[in-house]
């Protein structure tokens, strides 16, 4: 931006201040001039679209100031397969993916014929990968303890417990109901524990909010973290994300607000903290261990140490195995397995032994009359639960949804390919998308007419060869992968009680629509100078389709004889 004063001032004279503002936030204070410099410039780096403003005071106190609209367009998993790489990498291994990997998965990618059987067939190695590592470790083993695959919040904790960490999570909804409304919540840390705390749109009544802040402040009062946005697995998204180590021990006060000042809606606000683990080799008897407690309290007790002639055996035997594989143990498995368990080999140690049980899920070279034998415990096998850990993770990752029996049933194919695949193309996956950004939004609609070619799928792609862009179409009311269907077009009629013009045209519901999108309307009375002009909401809404609005314009003939109309869409 340019300054500059009258004739014979330098900046020294004549600047008091220069102030930059993103979205309202101060972000550089310019106080201290030297020379005859009046240019000054300031680096910043947004994370999300909204308007740079800048005010300059000079030296007799008087202000001006200019604004310019920035937009920023973050890829997001629908819309570049690096982002889709590296969310899937991150969210699976809790690594972050290397420069040759990446490259070497973009390059597998890319080199399909159709990006979600491609990115299906990269998902599922790096899936089953995942599956045979740690957190596979985790997932079995919970299972094996509680009955159920954990979820994101869970298996944190387990993750962290396989390394002899403990921790606690907690998980609370709350509600922005106006503009610059804000709630509170207090949990207690421990100081050097490691906490990752995040807020998350909660769509069970049909009112998320999309983009909300936290506010993290110590026992004393000070604030020690703050994030709007945040990048998960390398892919931008307004659910904020903060991860800090408390430096003392007490309550700390949580406070979630609306994005900006001006978003509303239900949230959903998670809190994990887990301390340093003293090993650094995973141990699932670590996870047996932390887990007793929520063992018992479903199903009573969890013995720690059991006889040959201690009853609690059975019934811990019988427990585990149905909580592993769905079903109660054979006369065989029972007598097998509490031979192993009371014998010399486990010696009645119950934590030993559900670890070794929870993690024997290799067929030996044996089979038995009634089924195949694992390689360690050497139990009859009827079912491998350790299979779907891959789905159950991709439906956390991808879905964000809990992975229950049910829900990992109902996405068993002929094999996880095809599972993934069916994920990818559901609008639980692609509709995550469409409030993030332009590029985000136009992904996600294009998905729902079955559209996932990257190269066709952009705002500024035109899928059906009309002439008219897919943000175009679907910002006016048409479908862009209909080459009949084009962008109606405006209609004018006379007001009947008067000698107003009323100028009709269909746009997209506001409330629907990414921030970014802006639809205008411009009159010029010789086609060369255009002056923007305000719409309004019509009374007449018959016919409208879902998700849009009719606007109307005015105009009034005796002072503007002659007015040309259009429409269009910026980003």
């Amino acid at each position: 931006m340019q300054i500059s004063g009258n004739a014979g001032l330098s900046s020294t004279n004549f600047l008091q201040s220069v102030q930059w503002y993103y979205n309202d936030v101060p972000i550089a204070e310019i106080t201290t001039f030297t020379g005859d410099l009046m240019s000054y410039s300031q680096a910043y780096t947004p994370t999300k679209s909204g308007v740079l403003k800048v005010l300059v005071t000079n030296a007799w106190g008087f202000t001006s100031q200019a604004e310019v609209r920035v937009i920023v367009d973050f890829k997001t998993p629908l819309n570049s397969n690096e982002a889709f790489v590296r969310m899937l990498y991150t969210q699976a291994t809790g690594l972050t993916i290397t420069e040759e990997a990446l490259a070497e998965a973009l390059d597998t990618i890319e080199s399909g014929s159709d990006v979600v059987s491609a990115r299906a067939s990269w998902a599922s190695s790096a899936l089953n990968a995942a599956a045979s590592g740690d957190i596979g470790t985790a997932m079995i083993v919970y299972r094996t303890m509680l009955g159920r695959w954990p979820n994101a919040v869970e298996l944190i904790e387990a993750q962290a417990a396989l390394f002899g960490a403990t921790g606690g999570s907690s998980s609370t909804t709350g509600s922005i109901e106006s503009s610059n409304d804000t709630e509170t919540f207090v949990f207690n840390y421990t100081a050097n524990d490691t906490v990752t705390v995040r807020a998350l749109p909660d769509s069970s009544t049909g009112l998320p909010l999309t983009d909300a802040t936290l506010t993290i402040f110590d026992p004393s009062g000070n604030q020690v973290a703050y994030n709007d946005d945040s990048y998960f697995g390398g892919s931008y998204s307004t659910n904020p994300t903060i991860t800090f180590s408390p430096t003392q021990t007490g309550a700390y006060s949580v406070v979630v607000g609306g994005g900006s000042g001006i978003y509303t809606g239900d949230f959903t606000l998670t809190s994990v903290s887990t301390n340093l683990a003293s090993s650094t080799v995973a141990s699932a008897q670590a996870l047996v261990t932390a887990l007793q407690d929520d063992y018992a309290a479903l199903y009573g007790s969890f013995p720690t140490n059991v006889t040959a002639s201690d009853l609690s055996g059975s019934a811990l035997i019988t427990q585990l195995f149905t909580n592993k594989h769905g079903e109660s143990p054979s006369a065989f498995n029972q007598f097998r397995l509490r031979l192993l368990l009371t014998g010399s080999q486990y010696a009645g140690d119950t934590a030993a032994f559900a670890a070794a049980f929870a993690t024997d899920n290799s067929l030996s070279s044996y089979q038995h009359s009634s089924g195949p034998l694992s390689s360690v415990l050497s139990y009859i096998v009827p079912n491998d639960p350790s299979s779907d850990i891959p789905v159950a993770m991709a439906l956390r990752i991808l879905l964000d949804q809990e992975p229950s029996d049910a829900l990992v049933s109902s996405y068993i194919g002929d094999s996880l390919e095809s599972s993934l695949e069916l994920m990818l193309r559901s609008e639980d996956f692609f509709g995550q998308y469409m409030l993030t950004n332009i590029g985000g939004f136009v992904a996600s609609r294009m998905a729902a007419l079955g559209v996932f070619d990257l190269a066709i799928n952009t705002p500024e792609a035109d899928a059906d060869n009309d002439g008219e862009s897919n943000l175009y179409e679907l910002a006016l009311g048409s479908n862009p992968t209909d080459s009949s269907d084009k962008v109606p077009p405006l209609t004018v009629v006379q007001d009947p009680e008067g000698a107003d013009f009323v100028v009709s045209f269909l746009r997209l519901d506001p409330a629907s629509a990414p921030v970014d999108l802006t639809v205008s309307i411009n009159c010029s009375p010789d086609l060369e100078e255009w002056s923007g002009m305000d719409a309004t909401v019509s009374s007449d809404q018959s016919n409208v389709p879902a998700g849009y609005i009719r606007y109307e314009l005015r105009i009034q003939a005796e002072t503007e004889p002659q007015c040309f109309i259009r429409t269009g869409v910026l980003e």
